[in-house]
C-alpha cells in the first residue's frame, strides 16, 4: 500500500454516538482549520504537534510552521532565498488568471516590510528610505527599494537597513526532527516580531511559487496573541490580518492546507475558515463558558466533559453546513485513514459529518 499523505486524518472520536472523526485536510473544500484554545488549559498545542508529526512522518517536505519564541537548539538552519527569486520576475502577463492578486500580494509584502522597519526605527516611512521606482516589466518592487538603499549616504542607518534587507534575501528556517520546517519569530518589540512574522509569511508565499514539482504543504500558523487581542497596535493588527489573508489564498491557488492555532478568535470569522475547533480559553475574545453562549450552543455534553476535567473535548464547527459536533480530540496516536479512496469522478473528499450520521 502506498502511504500517501492525501488521506483523511483521524483527529478524534465523536462524543455522541462514538466513531472516528476524519479530517480531509488536503482537500480544497476542507483545507482550512482554525483551532482556538488557551495554550495552557487546552490541548491545542499538543494536538497541533500531533498533526504535524503524523504528516511529517510520511513526507518530510510537507510541514511548515510559523510560530513564536526562539529557534530550537536541535534545529538545522535552512536559508530560503525564494523572495529574491520571486522579485527577479516581472509582473505576470495579462492572460495570467491570478495576475492582479499576485501583483497586489507582492507589492504588499515589500511596502509593509518598509513600514514595519520604520516603526522599529521610530521614524516616519518617508524618513526611512526615499520613494523607489521599479521596472514591473522586469522585476518586483523590492528590487527598487534595494537600489534606493544603495543611494543613501554611508553610515549607521544604511548599515542597519542593509542588515534588515539581508534577512529577506536569506530567510532562516529550521529543520526540526519529527516536526518539519519551523520559523520562530523570536523576541523583541511588537514591531520587531511583526517584521519577523512578515518575513516568514513572505518567504513561504514565495517558496510555494518557486516549486518545480507538485507538493502538498501543511502550514501551521501560531500568531502571537498580542498581535490580535483588543488593544493591540492597529497598524500591527492590520498587517497581521492582511498576511493571514494572503496565506489563506494559497489554499485556493496551490496545494497548501493551513492550521491556524490561536488563543483568540479574531480574525478567523472574517477569513472563511470552514472548520473551527473550540477548546477552553482564558483572557481571550471568546469564552464558551459564557452563559449566553452556552444557551446558544445547547451542548451540555461539552460542559459536562470540561467540568469532569476532560480538556481534550471540544466543539467542532462546520461553517458551511452550520453544524456543531462535540468531539474528544486526539493529542497522540493520530492515524491516516489509509483505506479511504477519493471519489475521482466527483472529486469530493470524505465528509466528516456525513460519516457521523
Amino acid at each position: 500500500m502506498i502511504e500517501s499523505i492525501t488521506k483523511p486524518i483521524i483527529i478524534g472520536n465523536f462524543v455522541n454516538g462514538g466513531g472516528d472523526m476524519g479530517w480531509a485536510w488536503w482537500h480544497v473544500e476542507h483545507c482550512r482549520l482554525a483551532i482556538i484554545g488557551d495554550k495552557d488549559i487546552s490541548p491545542r498545542e499538543k494536538m497541533v504537534e500531533e498533526i504535524a508529526r503524523l504528516v511529517h512522518a510520511r513526507d518530510e517536505n510537507a510541514v511548515f510552521w510559523i510560530t513564536g519564541g526562539e529557534p530550537p537548539k536541535n534545529g538545522e538552519i535552512h536559508e530560503v532565498d525564494a523572495i529574491d527569486w520571486v522579485e527577479s520576475y516581472p509582473d505576470p502577463p495579462e492572460e495570467f488568471e491570478d495576475r492582479n492578486l499576485f501583483i497586489l500580494d507582492r507589492n504588499f509584502f515589500s511596502a509593509a516590510y518598509l513600514l514595519l522597519l520604520a516603526m522599529i526605527k521610530g521614524v516616519e516611512r518617508k524618513d526611512l528610505l526615499p520613494p523607489a521606482s521599479f521596472r514591473s516589466h522586469m522585476e518586483g518592487p523590492f528590487k527598487g527599494y534595494k537600489r534606493a538603499l544603495e543611494q543613501l549616504e554611508d553610515g549607521e542607518h544604511k548599515d542597519w537597513l542593509r542588515r534588515e534587507f539581508k534577512l529577506v534575501e536569506a530567510v532562516e528556517w529550521y529543520k526540526v526532527p519529527g516536526q518539519g520546517m519551523k520559523y520562530h519569530i523570536g523576541t523583541g518589540t511588537v514591531a520587531e516580531r511583526a517584521a519577523s512574522f512578515l518575513r516568514a509569511a513572505w518567504s513561504f508565499w514565495a517558496l510555494v511559487a518557486k516549486q518545480d514539482k507538485p507538493q502538498q504543504f501543511l502550514l501551521i500558523v501560531e500568531p502571537p496573541k498580542d498581535f490580535l487581542v483588543a488593544g493591540a497596535d492597529k497598524d500591527i493588527q492590520r498587517f497581521m490580518v492582511r498576511v493571514l489573508q494572503i496565506l489563506n489564498s494559497l489554499t485556493i491557488s496551490t496545494t497548501t492546507s493551513i492550521v491556524l492555532a490561536s488563543d483568540v478568535l479574531f480574525p478567523i470569522p472574517q477569513q472563511n475558515y470552514r472548520f473551527k475547533i473550540f477548546f477552553q480559553t482564558k483572557n481571550s475574545d471568546i469564552n464558551l463558558w459564557d452563559p449566553t453562549i452556552q444557551q446558544i450552543l445547547k451542548l451540555p455534553e461539552l460542559y459536562t466533559a470540561w467540568e469532569q476535567g476532560n480538556h481534550c473535548v471540544g466543539m467542532w464547527e462546520d461553517h458551511l453546513l452550520q453544524e456543531r459536533i462535540v468531539t474528544e480530540f486526539k493529542t497522540s496516536g493520530m492515524e491516516f485513514m489509509d483505506e479511504f479512496e477519493e471519489n475521482n469522478d466527483e472529486g469530493e473528499a470524505l465528509s466528516e459529518e456525513k460519516e457521523h450520521e
